[in-house]
């Protein structure tokens, strides 16, 4: 038992001095640095002399100079004595298909899950759009299909020559034209023009005799090889059954008319597809062409649906069946 007074001393002691009273009484070796290590024999006694002399901190970055690694030398190889420089070789207009046929699918069974892929099937296009499944990427018609080769090839055309130049002076139902900026490839700029029937594209080359005055040079036209892609089905239905074209008729008894459809079709994006504003044969009549149908035909819908042409009507042109001098500019 301890006495009564040692036993009251430590109760007034605080309870937390306990836990650190006895960390003094513990012995812990204290931390020392490692002395440094001994340099093998084969250093060299002047560079174990400037070791000496060095922190032990340089010893890590002073022995890597003395390691015996190989320098590595890139592979040099003689050039080739008969290379010569690559030349620019001409298209003459043929395409290499890598594709043996129509489709880009192995069996019919991954053409049917591309098919019913959950995009395709949300989609808000109709099906007809979908043209891929239909005739696959590259397009090779039977024997019984008709209306076949249907573009025509406008090549040698100026770097400032605009579509409004070449679709008046061609002849026959023009399906859709595009101007296309191969002046780096081939030097001039190119104009594809595809028609509506096959009988019109060889009508234009027989008739032009693949030669066509643009400005003050001679455009060459050709029939271009490769099957054109048949019109969508819907598209075939507004061409043949109702009609449509890419000129609009549009008559109203207003001298404003043409200005208010220029300012309308200013806003849009169909304005870059335009080819010309004219005044129509009859008073009060005003004809719009596009480069397309499919441009029409959306610019139809557009203007028959502005408040300010409500009071007119609206019909499509068929292309005229004769050549005649092209008009400049718009306005005229």
């Amino acid at each position: 038992m301890l006495p009564m007074a040692t036993r009251v001393q430590s109760e007034s002691i605080h309870p937390f001095s306990l836990l650190d009273s006895g960390l003094d009484d513990i012995k812990v070796p204290s931390l020392q640095p490692l002395p440094p290590m001994k340099l093998s024999s084969l250093v060299q006694p002047k560079v174990r002399k400037q070791l000496a002399k060095i922190g032990t901190d340089a010893l890590i970055d002073e022995g890597v100079d003395n390691l015996a690694i190989p320098v590595l030398e890139p592979q040099r190889r003689q050039p080739f004595d008969n290379m010569k420089a690559p030349t620019s070789v001409r298209w003459d207009g043929k395409l290499r298909w890598a594709l043996k046929g129509c489709s880009v699918f192995d069996n019919p069974d991954e053409e049917i899950d591309a098919f019913l892929y959950r995009p395709n099937v949300v989609a808000k296009e109709s099906l007809s759009e979908l043209w891929v499944f239909q005739y696959g990427l590259r397009y090779i018609p039977t024997k019984d299909e008709k209306d076949v080769y249907r573009t025509v090839a406008i090549e040698n055309l100026p770097s400032d020559t605009t579509m409004e130049q070449v679709l008046p002076r061609i002849r026959g139902e023009i399906y859709s034209a595009q101007l296309l900026d191969t002046v780096p490839i081939l030097g001039y700029n190119t104009a594809l023009v595809t028609f509506v029937r096959q009988v019109d594209s060889l009508g234009f080359i027989e008739s032009s005799g693949g030669k066509l005055d643009v400005g003050p040079a001679q455009a060459k036209a050709t029939l271009v090889p490769t099957p054109t892609y048949p019109m969508t089905a819907a598209m075939t239905r507004l061409v043949l059954d109702k009609g449509y074209t890419r000129c609009i008729c549009i008559c109203g008894m207003r001298e404003s008319m043409k200005g208010e459809i220029h300012r309308i079709l200013a806003r849009s994006a169909y304005f870059n597809y335009l080819e010309r504003i004219d005044d129509g044969q009859v008073v009060g009549e005003v004809y719009v062409r596009f480069h397309s149908i499919k441009t029409a035909t959306a610019a139809h819908e557009l203007l028959e649906g502005h408040p300010s042409l409500g009071d007119c009507t609206f019909r499509f042109l068929r292309a005229r069946q004769r050549d005649r001098q092209p008009r400049v500019g718009i306005w005229d």
